[in-house]
């Protein structure tokens, strides 16, 4: 037989177990509840899932050196030339492959100076073109500054089919911002058998924006509500609207000129927007859209365009157009900066040649926006490739309070092109942050003779130029 103490020791024993196997129990417990998410709380309530990692944002610099939409690097320094001047405002490309850019920057005297640069395609100064090298009379600068006035600045350019080069921009001249137009011959000097020593004086006070030649020489220029034409010499042609210059009041104010030709015939087209009012619950609003106007060559509006001779695409917010272009099939394309419920965005429509919308574009609609990484994004220029893809020039915002030039791509039907860039940022954007940490604006472009896509504005007080392989 056991005695007491023997069983007193088993059955210890026997209460030390017990305790270890619901401690054990109550642990194991512990544990499952809280690593099943869809656990039951004693309330029957799910237990709190943890905070997810949030997505991280893509980069905003989608630089790549090899492909379709890929930076040059043949061009300039690694892809990119900074230049004299503060910013390049508008381009042309001359017959022979070359690129004048103007804008502005700081002259001799400290004051806003015209700018005139002639870029080789392989992004260097040309030195048979500009000012003088104070070393060496022999070699041109490849650039010049023109000071007509007080801060002059220039905003568009084109070429003549005998090299000459047209600048339009503005001067300020006592206390008003007025038109000035200038020619250069080829090499960069003033042409003085035109207007006054080179140099044509407006007194239409508004931001000048477009130039276009007439194959015959004369010379169309715009900009706000106000077109007008000069002769070869750069006298008014009075043959166009009467005087020579036309206020063409509320109906567009421009910011492109280009020359339509339909059925052998040359008229004028001007792209910019118009501002509408509406009556909307006795509350009268207003807000802007896209507007092409397009003249007869006297000057008069074009009835067989759009209604009235004019044509315009509401996005439905109030949109902006900034740049427009010509496509193989006559087409206008038009570039600009449009509204929705978030930020802004790069909006592109295309018309046909009678200023209808074309509905084999963006899905039905004639219309197409983009919006890159969720920021503010533009469109400031136009370019058409020979495949009939569409360029957007702009810039878009990024999330530490920057900008970075941007190019988008479209294909021929709005659909933007997934074979363009990298593809960071989304289909068929490209992003170049070219002084890291900067603002860049993307404001002009050309299309150069191979096919490659020049592109420049200005960055940290600097301007420059870049260069994508198509």
């Amino acid at each position: 037989m056991k005695t007491a103490k023997q069983f007193i020791d088993m059955f210890g024993i026997f209460l030390v177990l017990v305790l270890c196997f619901s401690l054990f129990t109550a642990k194991s417990a512990a544990q499952s509840s809280s690593s099943g998410k869809l656990a039951k709380t004693a309330k029957g309530k799910p237990s709190p899932t943890p905070t997810p990692v949030p997505t991280p944002t893509p980069p905003a610099d989608t630089k790549c050196y090899s492909g379709s939409g890929c930076i040059d690097a043949t061009f300039g320094i690694n892809g990119v030339r900074m230049l004299p001047g503060e910013s390049m405002e508008a381009s042309a490309l001359q017959a022979d492959g070359k690129i004048i850019a103007v804008g502005h920057g700081l002259g001799a005297e400290g004051l806003a100076d015209a700018i005139i640069v002639r870029l080789n395609p392989d992004g260097s100064l040309d030195n048979t073109f500009g000012a003088e090298d104070p070393n060496d009379p022999l070699v041109r600068l490849g650039y010049k500054y023109e000071d007509v006035e007080l801060k002059n600045r220039g905003f568009a350019v084109a070429i003549q089919s005998d090299g000459r080069i047209i600048v339009g921009g503005t001067r300020v001249d006592s206390g008003s911002v007025l038109w000035t137009i200038i020619r250069l011959e080829p090499n960069g000097d003033r042409d003085t058998t035109f207007g006054d020593n080179g140099v044509v004086r407006s007194n239409i006070s508004t931001i000048f924006r477009g130039i276009a030649v007439q194959s015959d020489g004369r010379i169309v220029v715009g900009g706000g509500a106000w077109v007008a034409r000069y002769n070869y010499d750069g006298s008014l042609d009075t043959t166009f609207g009467g005087t020579g210059a036309i206020d063409l009041g509320g109906l567009v104010s421009s910011s492109s000129l280009l020359i339509h030709v339909i059925n052998g015939e040359e008229r004028i087209l001007l792209g910019g927007y118009q501002t509408v009012q509406n009556l909307r619950k006795g509350r009268v609003t207003t807000h802007n859209e896209f507007s092409v106007v397009r003249l007869t060559p006297n000057g008069q509006l074009d009835s067989t365009f759009g209604l009235g001779g004019k044509a315009n695409a509401f996005f439905g917010y109030t949109d902006t157009m900034q740049g427009m272009a010509l496509d193989g099939n006559n087409r206008i394309v038009a570039g600009g900066i449009v509204g929705t419920a978030g930020p802004q965005a790069a909006g592109v429509a295309r018309f046909n040649e009678s200023g209808s919308l074309d509905l084999t574009f963006g899905s039905g609609t004639g219309k197409v926006l983009t919006i890159v990484n969720g920021f503010r994004t533009t469109s400031q220029h136009v370019l058409i490739q020979s495949d009939g893809k569409i360029v957007s020039v702009g810039y878009s915002d990024t999330a530490v309070n920057g900008s970075n030039l941007t190019l988008i791509r479209h294909n021929s039907d709005g659909t933007r092109d997934a074979t363009f860039g990298p593809g960071t940022l989304g289909t068929g954007i490209v992003t170049a942050d070219v002084t890291e940490g900067a603002i860049e604006f993307g404001l002009t472009g050309v299309m150069l003779q191979d096919g490659t896509i020049a592109a420049g504005g200005y960055t940290g007080g600097r301007s420059f130029f870049t260069k994508y392989a198509p």
